[in-house]
């Protein structure tokens, strides 16, 4: 359930994808014969990207699980994110006003760019892996639950999924260019909507409530008193 969870969240939040990261990606070569491979390694790209960050936030999560802190940080990490959704509804806009994150937006930008116009192929994979690097708050919500993984290969498996998620949209962006206009002004209140409830989820899984799916009893290789 929890995994399912990681593809619900790419899948549902993948209109952030679209209104973010749409334009790069119709930037695209578009060759009858290089449509659908560049698409698919770019999206390919972004993914591993995802999961080597998930690999990053799974050790820092597993050695506080190691600790027997797992459970709280499920919980810390969900009632930051209803903290940060309810009180500062323009988070994602002051995060990118950050000074060190314009620069680092504006490397990877130019980086970007410079790929996208070679129009090779191979090169739309590595495209993929910088593109996965831009600052987004649907990404940062996945990694909360890649850190809240009960093991390391859950959290690998949680941000494959999560990219895995977020390809259907933006494969379909490649067919439907114009629709991207119209659901503009749905960007924000789907990330904030799939965000909060994901945040839910979160408190939910750390509580210990013994509820199948949701909120699993711990076993007795995570309770500490166990140890």
């Amino acid at each position: 359930m929890y995994l399912f969870s990681a593809l619900s969240l790419g899948f549902l939040g993948s209109l952030h994808c679209v209104g973010m990261c749409g334009p790069i990606s119709l930037a695209l070569s578009s060759g009858k014969r290089q449509f659908w491979l560049g698409r698919l390694l770019y999206n390919l790209g972004r993914t591993t990207t995802y999961v080597l960050l998930g690999l990053v936030v799974g050790i820092f999560g597993q050695s506080l699980s190691l600790a027997g802190l797992q459970q709280s940080l499920s919980i810390i990490l969900g009632i930051s994110w209803l903290l940060i959704l309810l009180l500062l509804p323009n988070w994602e806009n002051r995060l990118l006003k950050l000074p060190f994150l314009k620069k680092f937006l504006i490397k990877i930008k130019g980086g970007l760019s410079g790929l996208i116009q070679k129009r090779s192929i191979p090169l739309m994979y590595n495209a993929g892996i910088m593109n996965g690097f831009l600052p987004c708050g649907l990404v940062y919500v996945a990694l909360s639950g890649a850190m809240a993984s009960n093991s390391l290969e859950e959290s690998l498996a949680f941000m494959a999924l999560f990219g895995l998620g977020t390809i259907p949209a933006m494969l379909a962006l490649s067919f439907f260019s114009n629709v991207r206009r119209g659901l503009t002004q749905y960007i924000k209140p789907v990330l904030y909507t799939v965000s909060i409830v994901f945040a839910c989820l979160l408190i939910l899984r750390g509580m210990n409530l013994d509820i199948p799916f949701l909120s699993p009893a711990l076993g007795p290789e995570l309770d500490p008193s166990c140890q």
